[in-house]
């Protein structure tokens, strides 16, 4: 495995973005080999960040080359899947963030769809018992970004989260988002808090839900009743 990685580091660092492209097809195919034991995947996941493997798909990711970015994303995407919870710390420490910026900005919408494939796979990634660092930074990017799809983006993974993981305390730190973005000037923002609110309640969290419903004016509260009472139940 340390060989692999080695020879992949080196394909990596190449200027030649044909020899990059190589070094993650290579990344890739060892993360859909990876079907040994939990200690394992542990392992392959702390050697991708020793050897700073997982910052060089990083760098990938914001090539701008379409090809190149592309298949950085499906590299992520295979990783995050193939090591599962196993490997938290690697795809949501080193990733989330880049592709949140890839798939809510100017890229191609191949690429795009590429980065919100690989978002999605590592929340699914942490289920069941979940991941709160991750949960928190998407949290604060459904905050503080600026960029209308950013937020949006942002509210949507922490919904499918909430829809995979089990119920946490801190899952919680969702309501604030959903008070903060159902005024948002974006109509698709409004659309993504309402999705998040749903999700909240349905996850449980029925006090956190009414509070921010009780926060909300007259308009926005009945926008957010309707979409209740339209929502399929969970099953």
């Amino acid at each position: 495995m340390e060989q692999t990685l080695q020879k992949v580091q080196q394909e990596l660092k190449s200027e030649e973005w044909e020899i990059r492209v190589d070094g993650l097809k290579s990344l890739r195919a060892l993360g859909e080999a990876t079907t040994g034991t939990p200690a394992e995947r542990v392992q392959l996941a702390k050697l991708l960040k020793e050897k700073g493997v997982a910052k060089l798909v990083t760098d990938q990711l914001r090539d701008l080359r379409s090809i190149v970015a592309s298949a950085a994303c499906r590299c992520a995407t295979t990783l995050a899947t193939g090591l599962g919870s196993d490997g938290r710390g690697l795809a949501d420490e080193h990733w989330t963030a880049t592709l949140l910026s890839v798939a809510s900005g100017g890229a191609p919408r191949g690429v795009q769809e590429a980065a919100t494939e690989a978002l999605s796979a590592i929340v699914d990634a942490a289920a069941p018992n979940g991941n709160a660092p991750l949960f928190s930074r998407l949290c604060a990017t459904a905050c503080d970004a600026r960029a209308p799809a950013a937020k949006k983006h942002a509210m949507d993974l922490a919904a499918r989260a909430l829809g995979r993981w089990r119920p946490e305390a801190s899952w919680a730190q969702a309501g604030p988002v959903v008070e903060k973005r159902a005024r948002d000037a974006d109509g698709n923002a409004r659309a993504a808090a309402r999705g998040l609110w749903l999700a909240l309640r349905h996850a449980g969290f029925a006090k956190e839900a009414q509070h921010c419903l009780d926060s909300l004016d007259a308009s926005a509260r009945k926008t957010f009743e309707k979409a209740a009472s339209n929502a399929p139940q969970p099953g």
